[in-house]
């Protein structure tokens, strides 16, 4: 039986506002490198190749911004199984010894060790670091990598002018033996490392 109603009727739907994770380590994986292509329904938020930085410390200089998709392990918290977290990480181009690159992209690097990417030799013992988004195709090596992220809260004022929160990742850990860290979704406090000394690094 049709229901009858005004015409041009616009329900008004209630916004949804997820709440952040709380501060503290997160085991994940991760789920996609995002790619350049803009898309409104699949990646409203792409990668960005060589953008001139127009303020701070690093005003002048070119950047690959590499942006990551990853997904909290519900095996280790449970209550946040489904929840993602994202990271932008900033690499510096026109850089010509690992050194300087080193310094330049401290970041970058401690990503890749800590999510074991898998990188390439020179034959001479030394590490072939991807230096650029060209360097990693579409990013399939990363996808399933396991990584632990420490998360903070970071306030921000949305469209609407009103404050909100969300999830910055400020650190990453190596997650290569998910027997060290303690599931702490009982008492909703943050997962933690059982023994620092037990980290690779």
């Amino acid at each position: 039986m049709a229901i009858e109603g005004p015409s041009n009727d616009q329900p008004v739907f209630e916004k949804q506002v997820r709440e952040p994770l709380p501060a503290g380590d997160f085991c994940c994986h991760i789920m996609k490198l995002k790619s350049t292509n803009y898309d409104a329904d699949t990646n409203r938020n792409p990668s960005k190749q060589g953008i001139e930085i127009k303020r701070g410390k690093n005003e002048g200089r070119t950047a690959d911004i590499i942006k990551f998709e990853l997904q909290v392990d519900a095996s280790k918290h449970s209550e946040y199984e489904g929840r993602r977290l994202y990271k932008d990480l900033f690499v510096f181009q026109g850089i010509d010894n690992y050194e300087q690159f080193r310094i330049d992209n401290k970041e970058w690097i401690s990503f890749l060790n800590h999510a074991g990417y898998p990188m390439d030799s020179d034959g001479k013992g030394m590490t072939v670091y991807p230096s650029c988004l060209d360097d990693l195709g579409e990013g399939e090596s990363f996808v399933g990598l396991p990584i632990i992220c420490t998360t903070k809260i970071k306030l921000y004022m949305n469209k609407d002018g009103e404050e909100a929160a969300t999830n910055d990742v400020i650190a990453f850990k190596t997650y290569n033996n998910p027997s060290k860290y303690v599931d702490a979704s009982e008492n909703n406090e943050r997962s933690a490392v059982k023994d620092d000394d037990d980290l690779p690094f």
